[in-house]
This record gives structure tokens, C-alpha cells and sequence, in this order.
């Protein structure tokens, strides 16, 4: 079981949780300067030390960044520091892929 994520992430203040993965915990988050919408996808701290994983983590972030479509969420930031990693995207709502 994971430690409980502090309600202040970064820039973001977490609002909810949405769902999660075999790799990540996503939640509705709010940029607190900004006041805008994100999803924030933090990774579990146990895969984090996986060898190769963060840079496969890395490389999603930085394919996000150069593509640009409207189907595609726009990557805001991408954090890796102190056993902690995350993506701060687009939030789009609406539901999920699952069909």
C-alpha cells in the first residue's frame, strides 16, 4: 500500500481522485496560481526505482511535449524529484476510455 499523497503537489493543489493504473494514480488537480483544471498522473513510488522505468517515464513526457492533436492531452509539467514523480496534463473530463 502507497503513503498518502500530500494535498499540495508542486504547483498543484490535488481536488480528487479519478482513477488509476498499473503504473499511476491520477487526480483532478487545480494549478493554484492559475486557478485552471489538471490531471495529475503520479507514479508509484515503488516502480520508481525500477531499473529503466523512469526513463521510459521520461520519454512519455517528452513525446507529449512535440505532439500536438486535438485527441491528444497537452502535457503542462513533468516532475521527478525526491522519490516522487508526475505528469501535469490537460484535463479534459467528460469520463474515461474504458469501453
Amino acid at each position: 500500500m502507497t503513503a498518502p499523497l500530500p494535498q499540495i503537489l508542486g504547483s498543484y493543489r490535488l481536488d480528487a481522485f479519478i482513477g488509476h493504473g498499473s503504473m499511476a494514480d491520477v487526480y483532478r488537480a487545480t494549478h493554484i496560481a492559475r486557478r485552471s483544471l489538471a490531471a495529475v498522473k503520479v507514479i508509484h513510488p515503488h516502480l520508481i526505482d525500477q531499473p529503466g522505468f523512469m526513463q521510459r517515464f521520461a520519454r512519455e513526457a517528452e513525446v507529449m511535449v512535440v505532439l500536438h492533436h486535438p485527441n491528444i492531452v497537452r502535457l503542462y509539467e513533468f516532475v521527478c524529484q525526491n522519490n516522487l514523480a508526475y505528469l501535469a496534463m490537460e484535463h479534459l473530463g467528460g469520463g474515461t476510455l474504458e469501453g
